[in-house]
């Protein structure tokens, strides 16, 4: 049979095509496909709009005792005062239902798939024929990869054809520009298809086994504001509630068949993560025969994930977190922390570590046109300078190391092609530059300008740590001066305070008050000395699990900072490097002078001391405590702690700050109205006066920052 020759789409009614999966009752017989295309038309955002009631109003039609929330599905979920749930307002009150994705009446009805590509190599024809509409030959043959031919095989039925939208075969793989606008429309097409399949493969290795234990894992429980809440369908005690496991056949071999579950390739694609993402509330996934819906299957892995340290398989813990990483709601994370996870991810072609992402921002806040011909190192850059207009921050600067840096681009654009080893990501919360515009300039292509406030320069380092031996044995000669290094001449406690806070990588429970499962400031101090002074582990027992969250891998270098702090960054951390932290950058930064006056970006690096604006407005006073909490939208963010009345406050409302002026008036951004993008900024600040609409805080521009004396200059990035 010859190839098939596919027809060219219709743009002016922006055609997408479409395929039937002809029926057959043998499993082994031939696959045959109808490939139509039909007119997509997406419907206006306003569609899918939530008009009901917000949280703050519904809350008002409730007895003091009865707290109402939001699943992430969109369901009101009603709470009463000994935490039992339901669906049901005390009061008989129906607030509705949320928006339905697709719409009613939206044409075509379809679903779309969700797989592994595989081996490009191991292919297996298939025959096609266009439906009757088309022009040109009806019939042809396509190649098809074996994990897509096996996917077809099960998801065909036995009686009717089942239309579907599938990558490989709806989209032309030859025609670079048809590929360059179908990415665009990825959204769209996976938003309001009537469900989405994800395929994982065969059923193997007990995978029936793993579904149905995360079916019942994950049924129990809904996630309102962060927070795991009981399901009113399967309602169990609180007691029980509390362990994931309970009532499941726990034992070896389930968390055998789970790990191998999650070792299936579709947790390793970049492009997987987005169609699982944009599925409606009817996604399912599906092993074999067996399948589980969405939702339970993401509240199942996350509070094994949440309780992983019951497991003592370090292995499994690992493999949960791939897991999890692959599944997690991102709805609300920054895009440099989505992208993040995509380069970790394996596609194709480097081009869609971008491309693959896009879908998964709330608006459109990025200009950027899918060029499949254009180099990588360009579309890298785009990415990057794409990312600055539109949010006025330099978050993404995040994300570059110079030990991953591409050939011949600059240090300040992000490779995506390689994961994040050597880099340190900033843990949720850390603003070391708090609510600050970024100011910079582009005076040539590969140059950028950015103003920020230089805190010093590293004057030692430490060799490369990379066990939790290595760097007990380094502060353990550090402590007692048997490392013959002169960068701690004296090791004080606040030194050794520094030490425990790296140790831990600043999860510890004073910042993160709601986690009280973290240990705190003196059972961490306790339990490094107790290393240092090769006492056997008396504070944690092995089956603790705040041990288990204190050992955290340490850093792969350590460094003494001519400010006084030691710190933690990259391998290729060297002395002289320059310490520096830039507004509206999450994290400090490490930067290696060059010739004519410029700098290269190291990467990032963690510190105690840094993680509220310090650098630009001072310590905390003793009356308050640098603390981590949520949000007015329930996302974790830097607060401070008022230590008299214990409690938080955003950092708007920091008291190192002088009241804003009563020409600003500021309003919290929704999340249901998409206005959260990027995961910042959280507040809108308009002047009543000159009408100026700003998402950062104007007490924190570089102006208002500069009349507080704050030192700024210009480093030229090449």
């Amino acid at each position: 049979m010859a190839p098939f020759i596919y027809r060219a789409l219709d743009q002016t009614t922006q055609e997408i095509r479409l395929v039937d999966i002809l029926p057959s009752t043998d499993s082994s017989a031939p696959i045959k496909l109808i490939i139509s295309h039909a007119a997509f038309v997406p419907p206006p955002d306003e569609v899918f709009k939530d008009r009901r009631a917000p949280l703050e109003e519904i809350q008002k039609t409730l007895l003091p005792d009865w707290y109402v929330d939001k699943t992430r599905e969109g369901r009101f979920l009603y709470e009463d005062e000994i935490g039992a749930t339901t669906w049901v307002h005390p009061g008989g009150l129906d607030f509705g239902d949320p928006p339905p994705c697709p719409p009613a009446g939206f044409e075509p009805h379809y679903e779309a798939l969700s797989y592994a590509w595989g081996d490009l190599r191991d292919t297996e024809a298939v025959s096609v024929w266009l439906d009757q509409k088309s022009d040109g030959p009806q019939q042809g043959s396509l190649q098809v990869t074996y994990p897509l031919a096996v996917a077809l095989r099960h998801l065909r039925q036995s009686d009717k054809p089942r239309r579907m939208w599938i990558d490989a075969i709806c989209i032309n793989q030859q025609d670079h520009a048809e590929r360059s606008r179908q990415v665009l429309r990825m959204r769209d097409i996976f938003r309001l298809a009537i469900r989405v399949i994800v395929w994982l493969g065969l059923a193997d290795n007990h995978s029936n086994l793993a579904i149905r234990v995360l079916r019942t894992i994950g049924q129990r429980a809904q996630w309102g504001a962060r927070i795991f809440k009981p399901c009113p369908d399967h309602l169990v005690s609180p007691q029980d509630f509390e362990d994931p496991t309970y009532g499941t056949p726990w034992n070896v071999w389930v968390e055998e068949a789970i790990y191998h579950l999650g070792a299936r390739s579709w947790f390793s694609r970049v492009w997987t993560v987005q169609e699982f993402q944009l599925g409606n509330k009817d996604c399912v996934v599906q092993c074999g025969n067996a399948s589980i819906s969405r939702r339970c299957f993401r509240m199942a892995c996350t509070r094994l994930m949440d309780r992983s340290f019951w497991f003592h398989n370090h292995d499994f813990q690992n493999r949960l977190a791939r897991m999890v990483q692959s599944i997690a709601d991102m709805s609300l994370d920054p895009w440099g922390r989505i992208l993040g996870r995509a380069s970790e991810k394996y596609c194709t072609d480097s081009r869609d570590k971008i491309y693959g992402t896009l879908g998964l921002l709330r608006q459109s806040i990025l200009d950027i046109q899918p060029d499949y011909t254009a180099p990588v190192a360009e579309i890298y850059k785009t990415a990057m300078l794409q990312h600055v207009k539109a949010v006025g921050r330099l978050a993404l600067l995040d994300h570059c190391y110079i030990g991953t840096k591409l050939r011949g681009s600059p240090s300040w654009v992000p490779n995506w092609e390689v994961g994040s080893d050597g880099m340190f990501m900033s843990h949720n919360g850390w603003s070391a530059s708090g609510f600050s515009s970024s100011s910079w300039t582009q005076p040539d292509a590969n140059t950028l300008c950015v103003e920020g406030v230089r805190l010093g320069a590293v004057t030692a380092i430490s060799p490369l740590l990379p066990t939790e031996k290595a760097f007990v044995d380094f502060v353990r000669g550090a402590v007692y001066g048997h490392n013959n290094d002169p960068w701690i001449p004296k090791c004080t406690y606040d030194y050794l305070q520094q030490f425990v806070y790296l140790f831990n990588g600043g999860y510890i429970r004073e910042h993160y008050p709601a986690h009280d499962y973290l240990p705190s400031w003196r059972e961490c101090r306790a339990h490094l000395w107790d290393h240092i002074e090769q006492i056997p582990d008396v504070h944690y027992p092995k089956s603790s699990p705040v041990k288990s969250r204190a050992l955290r891998m340490p850093p792969p270098r350590l460094f003494y900072g001519s400010d006084g702090r030691i710190g933690s960054g990259p391998a290729d951390t060297e002395p002289g490097d320059v310490l520096a932290v830039f507004p509206g950058c999450p994290l400090p930064k490490i930067l290696r002078p060059t010739e004519n006056s410029a700098y290269e970006i190291v990467g990032s690096y963690k510190v105690c001391g840094l993680t509220h604006a310090e650098a630009f407005l001072g310590r905390v006073s003793e009356t308050h405590y640098p603390v981590f909490g949520v949000d007015n939208c329930k996302l974790e963010q830097a607060m401070i702690l008022d230590l008299e009345t214990d409690e938080s406050r955003e950092m708007i409302d920091d008291p190192r700050l002088e009241k804003l002026s009563v020409d600003w008036v500021v309003r919290p951004l929704s999340v249901e109205g998409g206005e959260r993008n990027d995961g910042m900024p959280l507040f809108e600040f308009t002047n009543t006066k000159t009408g100026e609409v700003r998402r950062t805080d104007p007490r924190m521009s570089i102006e208002a920052l500069r009349a507080r004396g704050v030192p700024f200059e210009t480093f030229t990035l090449v």
